[in-house]
């Protein structure tokens, strides 16, 4: 089991983190398999999500409320 520790800066706010999982995946030379993220805070989540209408101005990101 890997942890990855990751914080945030405002009470509601929607991370993006590919980065870290796409990391820790290469870091063990996976090629295959299944991969299960699990956030066992009761007031966190994880959301898998496809923005169909994403263009670099306008994303998931810039739609949701700013702190």
């Amino acid at each position: 089991m890997i942890r990855l520790s990751l914080t945030t800066s405002a009470r509601e706010e929607l991370r993006d983190v590919t980065a870290e999982v796409r990391a820790a995946v290469r870091e063990r030379g996976w090629r295959d398999g299944a991969l299960l993220l699990h956030c066992p805070h009761t007031t966190g989540a994880v959301t898998i999500n496809t923005y169909p209408h994403f263009t670099p101005q306008k994303s998931i990101f810039t739609d949701l409320p700013s702190s």
